[in-house]
């Protein structure tokens, strides 16, 4: 069948192999349905595509993955769901492909559909044809390159947060060298860095808004070993937040979060970009969720009440290149993101057309732009 050759081809294009091929009877679930089941081992890292076309008096409607805890006489529904599938309506073949991290094996279920209706003398029956690629993930270049089948949300959670910060490597610029220690960026709490009070004072303002009631904003004032840039609260919060709060008691501590244009947001960060160690640097966000994406607007300091400016994203990765690397920013997602965040700052080249010029000038600025030694 061509129509199966052209599918084992989209399988050999990710570089994978077959390791089984053969003949099945389709099972009949009722006089118009059929199904078929197979139980395919997974390794750890390891990729698979499993290829299935029925011959007779059935045509294909559905292939998927799915637990093998989970009936294999159907794809699973209502309470559960597969892990990934591939549903046609007219097709001849079909194909769904995964990669997974841990060894275990799935369950790959044909679900199909009588071509014909009436009273037979005989039940209308049919032959699964099928075949099962594999590959190492390496080889395949992990879940972004699939081709066949389209993932559950349940499933992609699966994945350790080691796949997310994996993928948003991908968009670490090119030439950029790594300033510091990974923040890590919890739900619930921003992070100060450095934690100094201009970082604190533009959360302060930026949750307070135009209100005239005093906040709590939630910091995050774990320590990081090796932090360069002393990530926490202030040393002199104690007078900061007395000052900025006014007379009376302050609330109790609560989310970071403001009104902006569209919606409620939560802050990441707060970020002095003039006290990160370098003239021109790479902000580099990366969203712990493995093949789901990610939005974060920043909003500089002094512009209180502006909706932000949106961040072009890769993936689930959204880099924020500053050059000069100067003022004070605020990073921020929609309150119902409550995903974890990694932050990893980037020392970036010069612009080549700057020269000399642009090195003098930076050194110029002050100590806070001088490059750190390594």
């Amino acid at each position: 069948m061509r129509a199966f050759d052209e599918e084992r081809a989209v399988a050999r294009s990710l570089g994978m192999t077959r390791s089984a091929e053969g003949d099945a009877p389709l099972e009949r679930r009722s006089a118009a349905q059929g199904t078929w089941s197979l139980r395919v081992p997974v390794d750890a890292r390891e990729c698979v595509a499993v290829i299935a076309a029925v011959y007779g008096h059935h045509a294909p409607t559905a292939l998927a993955l799915q637990s093998v805890t989970d009936d294999a006489s159907r794809i699973a529904a209502d309470s559960s769901e597969p892990i990934t599938v591939e549903r046609t309506d007219g097709g001849l073949v079909l194909q769904v492909q995964w990669c997974q991290a841990e060894e275990r094996p799935r369950s790959a279920v044909l679900e199909t559909r009588a071509i014909a209706s009436g009273a037979f003398p005989q039940p209308l029956t049919g032959t699964v044809h099928y075949a099962v690629f594999r590959a190492p993930w390496n080889a395949v270049g992990g879940p972004m390159r699939l081709l066949r089948g389209t993932p559950r949300a349940w499933a992609l959670r699966q994945f350790p947060p080691a796949y997310a910060v994996e993928e948003g490597d991908r968009a670490i610029p090119a030439g950029a060298t790594a300033l510091g220690v990974a923040v890590p960026i919890r739900t619930q709490s921003a992070r100060l860095i450095p934690g100094n009070a201009a970082t604190y004072r533009a959360l302060y303002e930026r949750v307070r808004g135009a209100g005239a009631a005093a906040v709590n904003p939630r910091v995050d004032a774990s320590q990081l070993p090796g932090d360069p840039w002393e990530s926490g609260l202030p040393s002199n919060f104690t007078e900061l937040y007395a000052s900025l709060k006014g007379d009376g008691p302050g609330p109790r501590l609560h989310e970071p979060v403001f009104d902006a244009g569209g919606g409620r947001r939560r802050v990441l960060a707060a970020v002095d970009v003039g006290a990160l160690g370098a003239p021109c640097v790479a902000l580099h966000f990366t969203r712990l969720l493995f093949l789901h994406g990610a939005s974060l607007r920043r909003h500089d300091a002094g512009d209180a009440g502006a909706a932000g400016t949106e961040l072009a994203a890769q993936e689930n990765a959204v880099v924020d290149r500053r050059c000069p690397a100067e003022g004070v920013s605020l990073y921020s997602v929609a309150e119902g993101d409550q995903e974890e965040w990694l932050l990893r700052v980037f020392a970036l080249p010069l612009p080549v057309e700057s020269g000399a010029g642009a090195a003098a000038g930076a050194t110029e600025g002050g100590r806070r732009h001088r490059r750190r030694r390594r």
